[in-house]
């Protein structure tokens, strides 16, 4: 793309975009130039529809997929070109409500017990402890531990956000432990990659945890993200307000945090079959 790249790159962190955000626009900007062999300028509003078309019917690209070619175009071509489109026209497909997996608490027990390194077994622990992404797992520095108020600082979170989530005193314990095993300073990732001053590598750290998954007999769809899930699904569980949750982790709408609710199966514990009411009659 050229010029049109460097364009786009430049709009986009002037907007403040992400770092992960600004890759995947101009990962969907190359496949559509690549598409067509002519530069995105010379495009036409129907023939970007014929390739989101191509993509459904086709590629039978996944929603998320198709969410993220549509804001790339949109953006694309409403700031750097400044078509007077009708973007209404470049859809967006609906939601698919998919639950997301989730450890109970015998499965996250089992996986603690079944992790062999220490710098693992710390990971698991802080991503249940405190419901942190692993990105943001990744940056934690021990500068970032406040002692007094028994809270992680998250700096520059999703979004461009600081926020701070719980340190339990459990978690305090095993982080000291590990602080005084590693001689590590203060200005140090507390999960380290293989290379000097660089933090995990998430990919290889994947890999480690899908062995840990399969020595402990969990066949679910997992990821480290299931954590945080777990994290939520067990505070709200245990009584905690979505409010709460809310702050905690860093959504910046309720609707975010309200997937809980469906999660937990709290509430059908409260619900009596009509069946059961037949044989009372």
């Amino acid at each position: 793309m050229g010029h049109w790249n460097d364009l786009m790159v430049r709009d986009m962190e002037l907007r403040g975009l992400s770092k992960r955000t600004v890759y995947s626009y101009r990962l969907e900007m190359k496949k559509l130039v690549g598409f067509y062999k002519i530069e995105p300028n010379k495009l036409s509003l129907e023939q970007v529809l014929d390739y989101l078309y191509h993509l459904y019917s086709v590629k039978k690209v996944s929603n998320s997929t198709m969410k993220c070619v549509a804001s790339s175009l949109k953006f694309f071509y409403k700031h750097c070109v400044e078509r007077n489109w009708d973007f209404e026209k470049i859809p967006y497909p609906k939601s698919q409500k998919v639950f997301p997996d989730f450890f109970n608490r015998k499965e996250i027990t089992k996986i603690l017990s079944n992790t062999a390194r220490i710098d693992e077994k710390l990971l698991y622990m802080t991503l249940y402890s405190t419901g942190i992404r692993i990105g943001e797992a990744r940056k934690l520095k021990y500068e970032d531990i406040d002692k007094e108020r028994m809270v992680f600082h998250i700096k520059l979170a999703k979004g461009g956000k600081d926020r701070l989530v719980p340190l339990s005193d459990g978690l305090r314990l095993e982080l000291r432990k590990y602080y005084s095993l590693t001689n590590c300073k203060l200005s140090d990732f507390i999960f380290k990659g293989n290379k000097l001053n660089e933090p995990l590598c998430p990919k290889a750290a994947a890999r480690r945890f899908h062995k840990c998954l399969k020595k402990s007999g969990i066949k679910k769809r997992a990821k480290f993200h299931s954590f945080r899930h777990s994290f939520a699904t067990h505070l709200f569980e245990d009584g905690t307000s979505l409010l709460v949750l809310q702050r905690v982790l860093g959504h910046a709408s309720i609707k975010s945090t309200l997937i809980y609710t469906h999660l937990t199966n709290n509430f059908l514990d409260s619900i009596i079959s009509p069946l059961e009411r037949l044989y009372e009659i």
